[in-house]
């Protein structure tokens, strides 16, 4: 497990270390996102390189906040936190409309705390899904579908904002 970490943490740093050297611009979305599987609202937060106007790549932190759940064993309060890394294609149909397909993997760290014990569990998914985005200046509403395939099938809802911006060369 520690080399794992290790690799996976290498591999981080080194995406960053190529996308910042050659991105063309950066984004930071902000948003709203639904599991739709497990019924529960969160947070997201993402960064995003843009190699291209039509190619980009980026970490994405999703936080599920506690909710209350009950199976066969009783009550207890579900939480998790997802760290994704997806690529985003942008097709052009119209000015103002941008579509896009993406792929990539996610890593989920869930909780279940109950008044006797606390589980905490991680789950690696393989993501694939598309959003559409408004084509404006710099702030850019945008919403997505991911659906995450591990050893169960999850359906996100992501509404939010873009901010992009240009760096200087």
């Amino acid at each position: 497990v520690n080399i794992m970490k290790k690799r996976f943490t290498a591999f981080f740093i080194s995406i960053l270390c190529i996308g910042y050297s050659k991105a063309q611009s950066i984004s930071i979305d902000v948003a709203a996102v639904r599991n739709k599987s497990q019924k529960v609202h969160g947070a997201n937060l993402s960064v995003f390189y843009h190699f291209t106007e039509n190619l980009n790549a980026g970490f994405e932190v999703n936080r599920f906040f506690e909710h209350r759940k009950t199976k066969e064993t009783g009550e207890f309060l579900l939480s998790s936190w997802d760290y994704d890394f997806n690529v985003h294609y942008y097709l052009h149909p119209f000015k103002f409309l941008v579509v896009y397909p993406l792929t990539g993997f996610s890593v989920s760290v869930e909780k279940e705390s109950s008044s006797v014990e606390t589980i905490q569990s991680k789950q690696l998914y393989f993501n694939s899904g598309g959003g559409l985005m408004l084509n404006t200046k710099t702030v850019k509403p945008h919403m997505e579908y991911i659906y995450a395939n591990g050893n169960r099938k999850e359906h996100f809802l992501i509404a939010g904002i873009t901010i992009e911006l240009e760096l200087k060369k």
